[in-house]
C-alpha cells in the first residue's frame, strides 16, 4: 500500500515524490545522460591514443620499451639517411593520431586539442547552470542533449584537426551542461531516503565499462563518435517525456504548474494524490516565496533587480570554480 503524505509543518513538495515508476524513469534518464557524459569526457582517451612505432623501412623500432626512445631512434634514422622510410605503426584502436600521423613530436598537437576541448566543459557548466536556474531544468537538458547528439555525430566526419577540435569543444560545452543540470534534476526528483543508493548504482563507474565496450565495437574514432551520437538519442527522447522539476516551478512561483506535475507523477506511480494536502503545501510555499520577495525588496532588492547572473557577480567564486575544473579535467 502506498504511503500517504501527512499534513505536518515539516512537509514540503519533495515529500510527494516517492519510490515508484517515476523514480525508475528518473534513474533511467540519469543513466542515459551519464553514459553520454562519459562518452564526451573519455572520448579522447581512445581518439587521442598515441600509436607505438613498429618499424621504419628495414629498421626495427618495436624493441624499444618507451615511445620516446623509439621516436629518438626514428629521428636518428631520418637524419642519417637520404632515403625516406615509411613508418609502420602499432595500435589496437584507430585513433586520430593513427589516421593523420600525429606521433612522436607531432603527438603534442592532440594534447593541446584535448586541453581546448576540456575548456568547453567549464563553459557549458556555467552557461547551462544559469539557463536551468532561469528557464528550467527540462529545457536546459533538452538543449544540451540535442546539441550533444548532433555535435558528437558531426565530429565523426571532421576532415582535419582544427575542425575536429572545434566540434569536440562544442560537444564538451553540451556535456558540461548536462553535468550541471542532471545533478539538480536528480536531487529534486528522487525520493530523499532513496537518493544515496540510487546514485550509488546509477553512476559513472559502470558506464566506463559500457563506453569501453562501444569503443571496442567501433574500432576507430570516427565510428565511436557516430555511435555515441546515436546512443544519446534515448536520453533526449526520454527527456521529452519527463516533466519539469516541481521544486523549480515552486521557487519560480508557478504553483499551478507544480501541482499538475505532482499529480502527473502520482498518476505514473499509480497512486492517489491528496490534492487538499498538496494545495496546502503549495499555498505555504507561495506565501514563503512572497515573504522572501518582500524582504528582498525591503532591503534594497539588489538580487531581484540585477540582470547580471549571480554566478558571475562573485569573481572569486568564478576563479575558484575554473581553477578546480582545470585541475580536474585538463591536468
Amino acid at each position: 500500500m502506498t504511503k500517504k503524505v501527512s499534513t505536518t509543518q515539516e512537509t514540503n513538495i519533495g515529500d510527494f515524490i516517492q519510490l515508484g515508476k517515476y523514480t525508475v524513469l528518473v534513474a533511467l534518464l540519469c543513466e542515459f545522460m551519464i553514459f553520454s557524459q562519459v562518452g564526451g569526457m573519455l572520448y579522447m582517451m581512445f581518439a587521442g591514443a598515441v600509436p607505438a612505432l613498429k618499424s621504419c623501412g628495414d629498421h626495427d623500432l618495436s624493441s624499444f620499451i618507451h615511445t620516446k626512445e623509439a621516436c629518438k631512434e626514428l629521428s636518428s634514422i631520418r637524419s642519417n639517411t637520404t632515403e625516406s622510410c615509411e613508418v609502420e605503426l602499432g595500435y589496437q584502436f584507430t585513433s586520430v593520431n593513427v589516421e593523420w600521423n600525429y606521433y612522436c613530436e607531432d603527438a603534442h598537437k592532440l594534447k593541446h586539442s584535448t586541453s581546448i576541448q576540456m575548456i568547453g566543459v567549464m563553459v557549458g557548466s556555467v552557461v547551462f547552470g544559469q539557463i536551468s536556474d532561469t528557464y528550467g531544468r527540462r529545457i536546459a537538458m533538452l538543449i544540451s542533449l540535442f546539441g550533444c547528439m548532433i555535435s558528437t555525430f558531426a565530429s565523426g566526419f571532421a576532415p582535419d584537426l582544427w575542425i575536429f577540435t572545434a566540434l569536440r569543444f562544442v560537444v564538451n560545452i553540451f556535456s558540461g551542461g548536462q553535468m550541471a543540470v542532471i545533478l539538480m534534476y536528480s536531487v529534486e526528483n528522487l525520493p530523499k531516503k532513496d537518493r544515496l543508493w540510487i546514485n550509488s548504482i546509477v553512476s559513472w563507474a559502470p558506464n566506463y565499462i559500457l563506453f569501453s565496450a562501444v569503443a571496442y565495437i567501433a574500432q576507430d574514432w570516427r565510428n565511436l563518435a557516430k555511435y555515441m551520437g546515436v546512443l544519446t538519442l534515448p536520453a533526449f527522447l526520454l527527456c521529452c517525456f519527463m516533466p519539469e522539476s516541481a521544486q523549480f516551478l515552486v521557487r519560480k512561483g508557478k504553483t499551478e504548474e507544480a501541482k499538475k506535475v505532482i499529480q502527473r507523477i502520482c498518476r505514473i506511480d499509480g497512486r492517489e494524490c491528496d490534492t487538499a494536502v498538496l494545495s496546502e503545501i503549495l499555498d505555504k510555499e507561495k506565501n514563503l516565496l512572497g515573504k522572501f520577495v518582500e524582504d528582498e525588496r525591503g532591503s534594497g532588492g539588489e538580487n531581484l533587480n540585477s540582470n547580471v547572473p549571480l554566478d558571475f557577480c562573485n569573481f572569486e567564486k568564478v576563479y575558484l570554480s575554473l581553477s578546480v575544473s582545470y585541475k580536474l579535467y585538463i591536468l
